[in-house]
């Protein structure tokens, strides 16, 4: 259908040209730019059809880096309130002056020698070593 449309729209334009003889020599020409035309047509669907898939496959892709943008902003939205969260347990957690390892220290200290204290006084100073018993 096509060859047709080629074959007269070129009958119609050569055909002052036609009026005159052509020679065997010129008709192999204009068959061979025919051709030759055809030829171009077909490469050029071909790459319109290629463009076109081309172009859905950078619409999907485009799609698809919308959607993953979309994401990184919430999960970046997560990460920051996660930061949030674990300087609030930090906080939390961290022990208070009262908690310190050196008060409870000093207290079992305080506990020894009170303890040791009120035995000697409720026992009357028995316990107690001068240094003249040391020395004998």
């Amino acid at each position: 259908m096509k060859l047709l449309k080629i074959v007269l729209a070129l009958s119609l334009l050569l055909s002052p040209i036609l009026a005159q003889e052509l020679t065997s020599e010129e008709i192999i020409e204009l068959a061979n730019k025919i051709k030759e035309f055809q030829s171009r047509e077909i490469l050029y669907k071909s790459e319109v059809n290629n463009l076109k898939l081309q172009n859905g496959l950078l619409q999907r892709q485009a799609l698809l880096d919308s959607n993953l943008l979309v994401q990184k902003d919430y999960y970046i939205e997560i990460v920051e309130n996660n930061s949030k969260l674990l300087q609030k347990q930090a906080k939390l957690t961290q022990p208070k002056w009262y908690e310190q390892n050196g008060i409870y220290f000093l207290g079992g200290i305080a506990t020894m020698i009170l303890g040791v204290w009120s035995v000697n006084k409720l026992m009357g100073n028995q316990f107690s070593i001068t240094v003249n018993d040391a020395t004998k």
